[in-house]
């Protein structure tokens, strides 16, 4: 998601963006663009991460959904980032303080019994305790259905709250 977003701000800052804009590609074009090379390259690395560390064994469709849903998120909330960034600096600094915090639930499932209710305020918890469900106690669809609607709404209004932003942004230069 970083890389997204200093790609998109990168791109605005030089006005790169507008160049493109000049080509027949309109705004609705480059956002899907964005989103659709943002959540391949987040779900590669993930994917690639579940195989070499055996957590497709179980339901490696359903974790591959988590991970999608998962991808969808890191790649909306890098349009938010690049949404309200100024430069690369600024979007390296927001993006090590979400990483940060969306990195709380994952401690959590190292250290069991140390997760608390505030925590299903992060995103990310959602994500991680879908996987853990599914890889440790071999959960199904419906037993992390909830986990999967609040990726799923989470993401979609990341993504589109951000390129909202972003196409108000774009349209200003």
């Amino acid at each position: 998601s970083m890389s997204l977003a200093s790609l998109i701000a990168e791109e605005v800052e030089t006005r790169t963006v507008r160049a493109l804009l000049i080509t027949p590609m309109n705004i609705t074009g480059l956002f899907i663009s964005k989103a659709i090379v943002g959540v391949g390259l987040a779900f590669t690395q993930a994917f690639i991460l579940m195989a070499v560390t055996g957590g497709l064994s179980n339901q490696p469709l359903l974790v591959m959904l988590v991970l999608l849903l998962g991808s969808l998120l890191v790649t909306g909330l890098a349009f938010l980032i690049a949404s309200f960034a100024k430069d690369t600096m600024s979007v390296i600094s927001w993006s090590v303080l979400l990483l940060l915090i969306l990195t709380v639930p994952a401690i959590t499932t190292l250290f069991p019994g140390t997760t608390s209710e505030w925590m299903q305020l992060i995103p990310s918890y959602y994500l991680v305790d879908a996987v853990s469900q599914i890889i440790n106690f071999n959960a199904g669809f419906a037993d992390i259905a909830n986990n999967l609607l609040v990726l799923l709404v989470v993401s979609g209004a990341a993504l589109v709250l951000g390129a909202t932003i972003l196409r108000r942004k774009l349209v200003c230069l």
